[in-house]
């Protein structure tokens, strides 16, 4: 059998950022056991690359060729423009969108191209990605830990938010 016809015995699509500019993020994919190996290899390059999604394709029987196909149609269907590489102007991974606005359109279109948990109209059902969804939110304090605040700031925001709404502080009711 073709190696391109294999079915692959680790298939990740991810949505990775830059922690200083939240207005962007990379669509990729990596076939490696542990994708965060694939994630701290960027580091090298750009020490502020993040994970923010993880999905796990592995039990979708998935291809190379197929998700090569399934990165760039989501990435195609984003909700944002490609961002070109200055030397030689071909497409990046990169897109000019916040994480979290990509996060939604990626998993939809994930969803139907795999035909993951469609309703039916044929349309994915909410939640559709969310067994194949890993998220990575750090403590805010150790972002804080490594890189001055102002640097990242928008994401250790977005991270205090993200604290905020998993885990609810207490509503104190004043006493009148």
């Amino acid at each position: 059998m073709n190696a391109a016809n294999q079915h692959l015995q680790h298939a990740f699509l991810y949505i990775a950022i830059d922690m200083r500019h939240m207005d962007m993020c990379k669509i990729g994919l990596t076939t490696q056991q542990d994708p965060s190996d694939r994630i701290r290899a960027g580091i090298t390059s750009n020490p502020y690359y993040a994970a923010y999604n993880i999905y796990d394709l592995r039990s979708r029987g998935i291809t190379i060729t197929e998700l090569r196909a399934l990165e760039n149609y989501v990435r195609r269907k984003s909700p944002g423009q490609v961002i070109h590489h200055f030397m030689s102007d071909c497409e990046s991974e990169w897109i000019e969108e916040a994480p979290w606005t990509v996060a939604p359109d990626a998993e939809y279109f994930m969803a139907r191209a795999l035909s993951i948990n469609l309703g039916e109209d044929y349309e994915p059902l909410e939640g559709a990605m969310e067994p194949y969804r890993f998220e990575f939110r750090p403590s805010p304090l150790s972002v804080i830990g490594k890189y001055d605040y102002e640097r990242c700031q928008e994401y250790v925001d977005y991270l205090h938010l993200c604290e905020e709404v998993a885990h609810p502080r207490p509503l104190r009711l004043r006493r009148t």
